[in-house]
């Protein structure tokens, strides 16, 4: 992730708070599933969901240390000044949003301090549970190796980091809302181009 966005990585926690100074007023939270858009305050936010199937493991938890998958929903949040009445055209956004979710789709997203061996065509990945010890060798192409384990945030962390870089200079923040099922999941928001979108907003 650019350096701009990942020092100030936003959670949930300190969401609102931010949202509320990015637009001068109060937050609405955006609930459209799909593609839309809403207003708060003097900002502006499209968002779109798109979905996608991954495999992951949590070795140091009981339920999820037996691999398994997810239909995940990914709802993407675009903040920023619009420019021509739109934050962003969705034809620009969606292929960068969809490329973003076929990197990770149908993949196994796994915690990449558990290889021990790499060839030209595959990975190997070794770890303890609280069922036992797990071996794989996996091909290189059908998996995530993530900077942490296979949680739901660093799956939101993840998406942002292939996001944030396609994003036009009026963006000033993007956000994911991940989740692995209903009532289970998380937001992240990244600030970005937060100086050249004050700009636009201000012409």
């Amino acid at each position: 992730m650019p350096s701009r966005a990942s020092k100030d990585l936003l959670t949930s926690a300190q969401l609102t708070r931010q949202l509320e100074a990015l637009d001068k007023g109060a937050y609405a939270r955006a609930r459209t599933k799909g593609k839309g858009q809403s207003r708060a305050g003097n900002g502006e936010r499209r968002v779109q969901t798109i979905f996608l199937d991954d495999a992951h493991i949590l070795p140091k938890t009981e339920k999820c240390s037996v691999m398994h998958g997810h239909t995940s929903s990914a709802l993407v949040e675009i903040i920023g000044a619009p420019v021509d009445g739109m934050v962003v055209d969705f034809n620009d956004a969606k292929p960068i949003i969809k490329d973003a979710i076929a990197g990770l789709d149908h993949k196994l997203i796994i915690n990449q301090k558990y290889v021990t061996g790499r060839t030209a065509t595959h990975v190997d990945l070794r770890f303890s549970t609280v069922h036992g010890d797990f071996g794989l060798h996996v091909p290189k192409e059908t998996a995530v190796l993530l900077g942490g384990e296979a949680t739901v945030e660093n799956l939101a962390q993840e998406l942002l980091k292939r996001i944030t870089p396609g994003m036009p200079a009026n963006v000033e923040a993007v956000g994911v809302y991940v989740y692995e099922g209903l009532n289970k999941g998380t937001h992240l928001l990244a600030r970005i181009h937060a100086e050249e979108a004050e700009k636009e907003r201000s012409r």
